[in-house]
Formats: C-alpha cells, sequence, structure tokens
C-alpha cells in the first residue's frame, strides 16, 4: 500500500480555505437571519400597526372649513312608539279541522316484562300536528 504524502504547507493551505468558507457561510447564515427578523417586523411588528398621518386628515376637511358662527342644530324629542307583537300564524292550527289519531302499540305478547312477568306501561308520548296538502282535482 502507497501513502499519499501531502505536504504540510499544503495542509495548511487546505485548512486555510475552508476556514474562508466556514466563515463566508457564517455571514450569509448571518445575513438571512436579519433579513427573516426584518420581514417579521415588517409584518407583525409595531409599525404595522400605525396610521400615517396624511390617512388621519383624509376625513377632516369638515372640520378645517366649519364656520363657528353657525349656530348647532335644535334637537327636537320625538316621543317612541311600541309595535304590536304579532302572532305567527303557524303556531297553532283551527281547532275546526278533522283530526286523526295514529296510536302505535305492541302485540300482547311483547308486552309483558320478560324479568318479573308484569305488563309494560307507556313510558313516553309523542305527539305531531301536521296539516296533510291534498291537492286540487
Amino acid at each position: 500500500m502507497k501513502k499519499q504524502e501531502i505536504s504540510v504547507e499544503k495542509l495548511l493551505d487546505i485548512i486555510e480555505e475552508k476556514e474562508r468558507r466556514i466563515a463566508e457561510l457564517e455571514q450569509q447564515v448571518q445575513w438571512f437571519m436579519e433579513q427573516i427578523r426584518l420581514s417579521k417586523r415588517k409584518q407583525f411588528g409595531v409599525s404595522s400597526e400605525q396610521t400615517k398621518i396624511e390617512q388621519l386628515n383624509l376625513f377632516n376637511e369638515d372640520e378645517e372649513t366649519h364656520n363657528l358662527a353657525v349656530s348647532e342644530p335644535q334637537r327636537i324629542e320625538v316621543k317612541t312608539h311600541y309595535r304590536k307583537r304579532t302572532r305567527l300564524t303557524t303556531d297553532k292550527l283551527p281547532a275546526d279541522l278533522p283530526m286523526e289519531v295514529i296510536e302505535h302499540k305492541l302485540p300482547e305478547k311483547d308486552s309483558i316484562c320478560p324479568d318479573c312477568g308484569g305488563e309494560l306501561h307507556t313510558m313516553g308520548k309523542e305527539t305531531r300536528d301536521e296539516l296533510k296538502v291534498i291537492p286540487a282535482k
């Protein structure tokens, strides 16, 4: 096996080149970090929420041209009024409409308790009012 012998001066040159490259890259990283910091400050910083003086004076034309000799208009008190609350017609159906009652009951064999053998009782009841629309003939 042959070993290549590299002179000390050549090794020192290589080290010097690497150190120069590292310093250059560190400067580049520092520059990028500064750019990120500046863009974040521009986007989220205090200065992004400040208003410019030109914008503040944009709607103050009336104040600048206002004549102080002109008196303020008199205020007139207006009597308040209340509206009647209207009842929705969809709340209740008229009582004279025909009503159909539909009850659903369990068969006799299913209305017996499997544990005690007693008769089951009604636990709840649902009611619903519905209009049945019959098309014209």
